[in-house]
């Protein structure tokens, strides 16, 4: 890291790690690390975009000779600003907090509009990645992590509105760790790696899903989760008014969301992880029509 950190004259300072791809360096910066230069090129573009819109993000610490990232033993380096702050450890208990939450990513979708045409980030689909990648592989499976007959349904719950879904760009990985807050009041947004345009309701979608994804029996939390994910969805709803389309698809975004998930952890032998992701798409299966929106 030495090596690296020469790069902006920093080789000398304190630095411990506070992730398996970042280090925190002399308490005021933080360095990551990317397999895929790509990435940390969009966060950068991303990041800057953010800030000139007064979006607390990040900024971007350029080297002594004023690039924006240090390539060194075949991975490439971006140091950044620490933000003030930390993620919410937990809001299970704190429906004050889950409302923030949803206003917190309703704030950032709409700073988004702002920056879309600047950005060019790539566009994805649900939808298709449901029908294509996710349907074949759970299929290699013969089925075994979900019927066949309950994918059909996801599938066609999410078709049926898919086209009246509002589509933009979207931070994509909406849990704790990439939002900062100090005391109750937001502080930064985090890692926009994986920014991309979809539609606009899966980030606060995938954001409740990952409540419940170290939940070993998520029927259990039923009640609260229903409460919390109805102040994050009036939250959201407070800074994106959501349509008819969208109150009617949460359900099926949400499980279309699970499925990919089981998808992709079968597609690399996690099984624990795939059987949890369809765990919880069953656990949405159950409580269908609790989650449609008035």
């Amino acid at each position: 890291m030495e090596e690296v950190l020469r790069a902006w004259g920093l080789d000398q300072g304190e630095m411990h790690r506070i992730h398996p791809s970042a280090w925190e360096v002399e308490g005021r910066y933080v360095l990551k690390e990317y397999l895929n230069p790509e990435e940390l090129e969009q966060n950068v573009r991303v990041l800057e975009a953010l800030r000139r819109l007064q979006i607390p993000a990040a900024r971007v610490v350029r080297t002594i000779s004023g690039k924006s990232l240090v390539q060194y033993g075949g991975n490439c380096y971006l140091l950044t600003r620490k933000l003030p702050g930390k993620p919410l450890s937990d809001i299970w208990q704190n429906r004050t907090l889950a409302r923030k939450m949803g206003e917190t990513i309703g704030i950032l979708q709409l700073a988004f509009r702002h920056c879309e045409d600047e950005l060019k980030l790539q566009e994805n689909s649900l939808l298709d990645e449901t029908k294509g990648w996710v349907r074949e592989e759970l299929a290699r499976t013969g089925w075994s992590l979900v019927e066949e007959l309950e994918f059909v349904h996801a599938q066609t719950g999410l078709e049926m509105y898919y086209a009246q879904l509002p589509c933009q760009l979207i931070h994509r990985d909406v849990h704790f760790g990439n939002f900062l807050f100090d005391g109750d009041e937001l502080s930064g947004y985090l890692d926009f790696d994986l920014t991309q345009r979809n539609i606009r309701i899966f980030d606060p979608c995938y954001f409740l899903l990952g409540l419940l994804a170290n939940e070993k029996n998520p029927t259990a939390r039923k009640k609260d989760w229903l409460e919390l994910q109805d102040c994050t969805f009036s939250g959201y709803d407070n800074k994106i008014s959501m349509n008819l389309a969208e109150c009617r698809t949460i359900p099926y975004v949400m499980e279309c969301i699970e499925l990919l998930f089981a998808a992709y952890f079968s597609r690399i032998s996690n099984w624990d992880s795939a059987r949890g992701a369809a765990e919880v798409f069953r656990f949405i299966r159950s409580i269908e029509r609790e989650l449609v929106r008035p």
